[in-house]
């Protein structure tokens, strides 16, 4: 970029930015800013949403959502893939250590969302690009902001594509048998390319509208694995080998932190608390924190029922895939295909949704990256085009008319090449283990936790130039520093106990 980047946005995407001009008096993160005078870029926003099918609160224009439903995006947009890794994070740090952690996974995702809504205040922004940008004054953090989201969206759908891959191999294995050696156009590859082809054409849409009837296969899947968890623990005789309440004997560093970020992934949804506020009604910090409140509890509820029941049906025989825990002989031929083809239909046709995010943070990195956005010298130019005949104005349209089918084509290309790479990435790595690793520690660790703390340190180092008006308020601002460094510190010792793990 060049030199005068910062002047570029400030003045061109001044209405996108940085609408309001700087207040002389000094705000305060516990002086709410009312929804309607916040600035934020709503269109990426609902993108992100809705690749994540929470788009209940967008579903009619002007419509608002009540304090239930609030409460219900919420944990929708938190259960996920990331259920399938918790029994995993249980056989490694036993029960009740899960579960205090759990607690402070909690506590801490609850304080970070509480951050954002205290950053939403001091800066009149209601994003996380445009709260970057009235700090920094620099398209850097909004370069880093889309592309973490956007590498957060795909290793979703890379998780979705493994769990595919994996759930496909199990029905075969069940009908042909353990030891049926699998032919090629039956090999996990072949079936992910088939499937690549298959979704193509929903893959290219450009209106998330045309992918709204998969909005519930997510749900179902996720519902159908919840009730196995119980039948299975129910119909199970006996304790398994490996469970147990306190610290297991198995005990691995390495391999516990491998697993601890799941629970970061489980509870990530900090990206969607914007939109979801702005869709409330009569939304005020208050009401979206009792419903933070409420949708946090209830994803908790679900979790610690999965983890538990499925840690103790499988003991030190759980993986990573709760799929692959699972044996036909156990459950029964019946139910065991069910789970199965529910995860295939499921991770099938919710890939698009999930994909649709992340193509489109990928091109607008792309356009922000070779400048082509709207300018001054464009509105100049339109100005000029106003003005002229109309001979010279119908050549300009159709030089209008061969950008835009340039557009168009890249817009393809750019698709494609996401998916390729995509499948690629699932085709050669078979390791959710490592996927969970790497989208909790990094994506989903800066999401809700890296993001929010350097906004507010820097926020309040930007406003406040006097003394704090109480210690409590000066407390918490030291203590966000210490989450600020500390998720650094999670961030990479995972990394390289996931990376260890993995080598092994």
């Amino acid at each position: 970029m060049k030199s005068d980047d910062s002047a570029f946005y400030s003045v061109v995407y001044q209405d996108v930015y940085d609408p309001y001009p700087l207040s002389t008096d000094l705000p305060c993160s516990e002086n709410e800013v009312p929804f309607k005078q916040l600035s934020g870029d709503e269109a990426i926003e609902k993108s992100f949403m809705e690749s994540n099918c929470q788009s209940s609160v967008w579903a009619k224009r002007g419509s608002k959502a009540s304090f239930l439903l609030t409460s219900i995006t919420i944990m929708k947009s938190m259960v996920g893939v990331g259920i399938l890794g918790i029994p995993n994070v249980m056989k490694n740090f036993g029960v009740i250590l899960t579960i205090v952690i759990m607690m402070i996974v909690y506590s801490l995702g609850m304080t970070a969302s509480r951050v954002l809504l205290k950053c939403k205040n001091l800066s009149k922004k209601s994003n996380y690009s445009t709260i970057g940008y009235f700090i920094f004054r620099h398209s850097w953090i909004i370069y880093t902001v889309n592309l973490i989201i956007t590498l957060s969206n795909i290793t979703t759908c890379l998780s979705e594509l493994i769990i595919f891959g994996d759930a496909s191999q199990l029905l075969i294995k069940f009908y042909k048998g353990d030891d049926y050696e699998v032919p090629f156009y039956l090999s996990r590859p072949f079936l992910l390319c088939m499937l690549g082809l298959v979704l193509t054409p929903l893959l290219i849409v450009k209106s998330i509208e045309k992918l709204r009837f998969v909005s519930l296969t997510a749900i179902l899947s996720i519902s159908t694995f919840t009730a196995l968890a119980f039948y299975n623990f129910f119909t199970r005789e006996g304790t398994p080998e490996g469970f147990s309440l306190l610290i297991p004997s198995t005990f691995n560093f390495k391999n516990a932190m491998t697993a601890l970020p799941t629970l970061l992934l489980a509870y990530n949804w900090q990206f969607n608390l914007f939109p979801i506020f702005k869709g409330m009604e009569d939304p005020t910090d208050q009401k979206m924190t009792y419903a933070m409140f409420t949708g946090y509890s209830m994803a908790s509820f679900l979790y610690l029922c999965v983890g538990i029941l499925g840690y103790a049906t499988y003991g030190n025989n759980i993986q990573t895939n709760y799929l692959k825990s699972i044996k036909s002989q156990e459950v029964g031929s019946i139910l065991y295909v069910i789970l199965n083809i529910t995860f295939v239909i499921s991770t099938t046709l919710t890939l698009p949704v999930l994909f649709f995010g992340g193509r489109n943070n990928f091109i607008q990195i792309y356009k922000q990256l070779t400048s082509e956005k709207k300018t001054v010298q464009d509105v100049k130019n339109y100005k000029e085009f106003l003005d002229e005949t109309n001979s010279k104005r119908q050549e300009k349209l159709i030089e209008i008319k061969l950008k835009k089918r340039s557009q168009k084509i890249r817009f393809y290309l750019l698709t494609l090449l996401l998916f390729v790479l995509l499948m690629c990435g699932a085709i050669f790595l078979d390791n959710l283990t490592l996927v969970f690793n790497i989208k909790g520690a990094v994506f989903c660790n800066s999401i809700q936790f890296v993001l929010p703390s350097l906004f507010y340190i820097k926020l309040v180092e930007k406003v406040k130039k006097y003394r704090f008006k109480s210690k409590q308020k000066q407390y918490f601002y030291y203590g966000i520093k210490v989450l600020f460094c500390m998720s650094w510190v999670f961030l990479v010792t995972c990394v390289v106990c996931g990376t260890m793990a993995a080598g092994h």
